[in-house]
């Protein structure tokens, strides 16, 4: 997903839903990979503001999630 700042927008994922950041490419961070136990995994990658999206803007998203109703009650409790 596209995001202005992708090590700061991980801490969103990571402080409120509980996210582990697995992986980071260059430095500034350009691209992160982040999981939550083995169900979600989430990619944040850096994008030029002059570039950023628009509605009328095509954008990728894949999520991947094993057992969405046990995610669901753990990220409801704050797991």
């Amino acid at each position: 997903m596209p995001v202005a700042d992708p090590e700061e927008s991980a801490i969103f994922y990571t402080e409120k839903l509980g996210f582990t950041i697995t992986s980071k490419w260059d430095n500034p961070i350009d691209f992160l990979v982040m999981n939550r136990e083995e169900a979600v995994s989430r990619h944040l990658s850096r994008s030029d503001s002059s570039h950023q999206s628009t509605l009328n803007s095509p954008v990728s998203l894949y999520v991947f999630v094993f057992d969405i109703d046990l995610l669901y009650e753990r990220v409801k409790r704050r797991e």
